[in-house]
């Protein structure tokens, strides 16, 4: 059709004539005179009654819609406010629909300023409802297109939430949540929707974006003129008129060059966040609801859901909604993409917990899909490993955050990513480079927005706080991440026997949910310590729930090998490739242990213990090659075993550390000048905004040392033996902390332990550990997930500046030529390596989102080793995987374990690979899995042994998945195979018996 004729002049000016256009649609201002007043021309309110679901957060899931309907239910009325926070009200919300309705668009329309959800009286989740964000707001269910005036009374329910759509935040967005807010219900109605009006207020909306988005475009002046030219129309009450201007100015195309565009719908639902995780599941059923309901409208529409945990628990708690789910799943219209259990943080977690992600996420046919996930990586926070996409059948990797950078800007957007291993992935940054990228579903402005919202933690040079945020989550989490390795490891050893079947049949499900508790709990607002107090009480208990579990596995196992009988002998286990000689601490056994258990070398409650690789051995003291002493020389003290030699001052910091012989001196250079290690280091850290998150730069302008000068308890001697030798001392932190460390040096051990004990009550300051080397060294090595990173440690571009706090595991290192020194930690992974001087980042005293944030007791480790060699050459990583999982002791029957036993289940032969993982295949089907990496950046080859029944060796990938068959021999009861390994190179195996 011809365009209507226009009677404005063709010259109109943006500024006046765009905010003219977005007043005649706002429900804001001048709502009395424009299009909002017309929406809803008439409307009834619904009769009410409520009930309260008793016992607060999460309370809702005992409490299933079966058990609600039929409790009593009060009266209320508009007006009436319900609570506290995260509580949970049922409505039951009757209304009348007038005959005279008939013919007409009728919506249920709920206002209480909060999120909720509609379910219909046969207990189907219908859609979810919020209130409280202008572009998420979602207060109408479409009830009927065109009434029949069939059914005069409508029931429904509504669950109501005492939470809103991001929170329940009274000022600013990461305030803490207040514990009682209350929630006022505004609206609760069935009214008759002008579907005219809402087409032009849509349309106008429409204009009005391509108008302000395109404003040197000549479509977007067209866009302007035409919309300017409809609300002249709707004031002269010419509506149709207007409409057929929209209408005709949609119906010309941009030419057959333009860009096809493909929206497809997407919610990014933090898993926890400002909410806890038991709101999550309930904002899973009424996104998904929404979108169903959205594919009945619209025949075109397309949606993606990540995280494979929010399908478990839609279909958990959900399970009707769940079937409505799959009906579209087949479709093609309603898909799961992402691959991985959570969208997870991309720094803190091992590098078994990425796979272990990955290889969840992807059994979605455990959960009544009959697909797997999608295979690409959208939603999935960075990888720098990139063989962790490869080792799980994944090629192509999407996301956003790198939008987020503070300094630098990521140049690319289509590009190959290669990762520290040489393997690649395509990858893609979407240009729009925003964290929220949004757009209006056409034909349906009551439905607000759909975001894509994609989080990374790594190239992107913000959020270094994350590192250290909430540290009893990142202790909690290394953790249980050794605990899981060590139980699955003598699962596989205790069912390779006959009663293989039901220990396994038995274990493999504790182990599936703990891992699952693990997993969940590495989202990117949880272990990076960016979520509300609440989300990390309730994380704590599921860490609990875990490792009772994987206890109980280990407990079963060992049961399993040993059999029963009197407890009268105690045994040293080692899950680590490495044969070993630690010290131990008997004290929690010593009153279990007999005399004659107590005999040999040992010194108070200590005892050094040898134990071969992957095995155990009975507890029977040796004698050390390297015993320990502790001199005291001008007010200092030396701790020297033969192997470190290590000077410690009055006020606990490190004046000297050798390897015991060598002239040449950690903190001393060649010319005299001396240095010291072991410094703490207060600093101010008041983030721009994020506080939780972000680490600024300019905190470095602030940095004091407590332990320079005096300290309030200087160092003592805490004990005196060959076994160990330790001295302890005390300082204040700040204005209300304190700290107490006891040093101390082993029989046989290569390093220096630092045991230290935090009271925490500052206020946005960080807590750091120093250590002034005399090493030229330009580049320092972090430990990641199965490999190691190098970050300069010389400021020569942005991009250098932008890396002064960075991610690293289990150790970090200086290297000058062929000696160095490493730190080792076991829950700490905020590092900084500038010039010669490596710090430890150990608390950050936040106050939002959780005002409480890290407050109280704190008590971790850390350790410094020098060496001699290249890194590559040294024992760092045998040692630091020590440091992280100690000996483990256990009181079994002396029957089962004589004196002089020494049993080795498996090892390997070869330096550089580590065989990390030995785990049952998840099928059930007794084979066992192992999962090697290259760990210092070189290639070769090892041996590996396996000192079971082996009958077969085949390659596979991270899905378990068998691939080619691998060459074994037998010699006795010992199966050799050899794994090539080229740098940092990710490698599983399949073993059957």
């Amino acid at each position: 059709m011809a365009d209507p004729g226009v009677t404005a002049p063709l010259r109109k000016d943006r500024k006046a004539t765009l905010p003219r256009i977005q007043n005649f649609i706002s429900s804001r201002r001048f709502k009395d005179v424009n299009l909002v007043t017309r929406l809803y021309p008439d409307a009834r309110t619904a009769t009410l009654s409520y009930w309260s679901v008793p016992g607060g957060e999460g309370a809702w899931v005992n409490y299933p819609f079966s058990e609600v309907i039929n409790q009593s239910f009060t009266p209320t009325a508009l007006g009436a406010s319900f609570g506290p926070t995260w509580s949970t009200t049922w409505f039951k919300v009757e209304l009348q629909l007038p005959s005279t309705w008939q013919g007409r668009r009728l919506h249920f329309r709920w206002n209480s300023d909060s999120e909720a959800t509609l379910w219909s009286v046969d207990g189907r989740v219908l859609q979810g409802l919020s209130s409280t964000i202008d572009n998420q707001v979602r207060t109408d269910y479409l009830i009927t297109n065109n009434y029949d005036g069939s059914s005069p009374t409508l029931t429904y329910y509504v669950e109501m939430a005492g939470s809103r759509i991001k929170g329940t935040y009274t000022d600013d967005l990461i305030d803490p949540p207040p514990p009682d807010m209350m929630f006022t219900l505004h609206m609760a109605e069935v009214a008759v929707m002008d579907t005219l009006t809402a087409k032009l207020m849509h349309d106008l909306a429409v204009l009005s974006q391509l108008a302000d988005e395109l404003p040197d475009d000549v479509r977007g002046y067209a866009a302007l003129f035409t919309a300017n030219q409809m609300v002249n129309s709707i004031i002269a009450g010419q509506e149709q008129s207007a409409s057929a201007l929209a209408d005709a100015y949609f119906t010309k195309g941009n030419g057959a060059r333009a860009h096809r565009l493909a929206a497809i719908g997407n919610c990014h639902i933090d898993s926890a966040w400002l909410w806890p995780v038991s709101e999550t599941k309930r904002k899973v059923g009424r996104s998904f609801a929404n979108q169903l309901a959205l594919m009945d409208q619209y025949p075109d529409f397309i949606f993606v859901a990540s995280q494979a945990q929010q399908w478990a628990w839609c279909k958990q708690y959900y399970p009707e909604l769940f079937d409505r789910v799959k009906a579209r799943v087949s479709e093609g219209r309603f898909l799961p993409v992402g691959g991985t259990w959570v969208e997870m943080d991309g720094n803190i977690p091992s590098g078994e917990s990425f796979i272990r992600q990955f290889l969840h996420g992807h059994h979605l046919p455990k959960h009544g899909l009959s697909l797997y996930l999608a295979q690409s990586v959208p939603l999935y926070p960075s990888l720098k490993h990139m063989d962790f996409c490869q080792h799980m059948g994944l090629s192509r990797f999407l996301t956003q955050k790198m939008s987020w950078s503070f300094v630098n800007k990521f140049p690319h957007h289509n590009f190959t990513w290669r990762g520290i291993d040489g393997s690649e992935v395509l990858a893609h940054f979407p240009p729009g480079e925003s964290y929220s990228m949004s757009g209006t579903v056409a034909g349906c402005p009551e439905h607000g927005t759909y975001t894509t919202q994609v989080r990374t933690r790594h190239l992107h040079d913000t959020e270094h706080g994350t590192y250290t945020t909430q540290a009893a989550m990142k202790r909690l989490c290394r953790a249980t991440e050794f605990a899981l390795r060590d139980a699955e490891l003598l699962l596989c050893v205790a069912a390779a026997g006959a009663t293989a079947g039901d220990l396994l049949a038995n274990s493999l499900p504790k182990l599936d949910g703990a891992w699952k508790k693990l997993l969940l709990n590495q989202f990117h607002d949880i272990v990076p310590g960016s979520a509300i107090g609440i989300v990390y009480e309730d994380a704590t208990i599921a860490y609990q729930e875990a490792n009772a579990a994987i206890l109980n596995v280990w407990n079963d196992s060992l049961s399993a090998i040993f059999g029963g009988g009197a407890k009268d002998q105690v045994v040293a286990f080692n899950t680590l490739q490495w044969g070993r000689r630690e010290v131990v601490d008997l004290a929690a056994l010593k009153s279990a242990i007999t005399s004659e258990g107590l005999a040999g070398e040992r010194a108070a409650n200590y005892s050094l213990v040898s134990a071969p690789a992957f095995g155990y051995a009975a507890a029977d003291p040796v004698t050390p090659d390297h015993p320990v002493t502790l001199e005291t020389s001008n007010g200092s003290f030396v701790l020297s075993n033969g192997l470190v030699r290590v000077v410690i001052s009055s006020t606990g910091q490190v004046t000297s550390l050798t390897v015991d012989g060598s002239d040449r001196d950690v903190f001393r250079t060649v010319d005299g000048t001396t240095s010291t290690g072991n410094r703490i280091l207060l600093y101010d850290d008041q983030p721009l905004y994020w506080d939780a998150w972000d680490v600024m730069d300019y905190h470095l302008e602030t940095e004091t040392c407590l332990n320079d000068q005096a300290v309030g308890t200087p160092v003592v001697v805490q004990e005196v033996n060959a076994l160990r030798c330790s001295v302890s001392w005390g300082c204040s932190v700040g204005r209300e902390s304190s700290l107490l460390q006891e040093i101390s040096l082993t029989a046989d051990c290569p390093y220096v332990t630092f045991t230290t004990s935090v009271n925490w009550a500052e206020n946005r300051k960080l807590l750091k550990v120093g250590f002034d080397t005399s090493l030229l060294a330009t580049y320092a090595t972090y430990d990641t997930q199965f490999g190691s990173l190098t970050r300069p440690t010389v400021v020569n571009t942005s991009w250098d500046s932008a890396k002064y706090e960075v991610c690293g595991h289990k150790y970090a290192s200086l290297t000058e030529g062929d000696w160095g020194v490493a730190v080792l930690s076991s829950s700490k992974y905020g590092w900084s390596g500038r010039d010669s001087t490596l710090t430890l980042t150990l608390l950050k005293a936040p106050k939002a989102p959780d005002a409480d944030a890290d407050m109280g007791d704190h008590s971790f480790s850390y350790a410094l080793m020098p060496y001699q060699g290249p890194l590559q050459g040294s024992e760092v990583v045998q040692r630091a995987y020590e440091f992280n999982n100690p000996v483990r002791l256990e009181l079994l029957p002396r029957t089962a374990v004589p004196t002089g036993t020494s049993v080795s289940w498996a090892g390997v032969r070869g330096a550089g690979v580590v065989l990390h993982t030995v785990k049952p295949a998840e099928d059930g089907s007794g084979d066992v899995v192992l999962r090697v990496y290259e760990s210092a950046g070189t290639r070769g080859a090892a041996t590996v042994d396996i000192l079971l029944p082996v009958t077969g060796v085949w390659e596979c990938d991270g899905m378990e998945t068998v691939g080619n068959a691998v060459n074994f021999t037998v010699n006795g009861n010992t199966a050799t195979f050899t794994v090539n390994s080229s740098p940092y190179c990710i490698k599983a195996f399949r073993i059957s018996f």
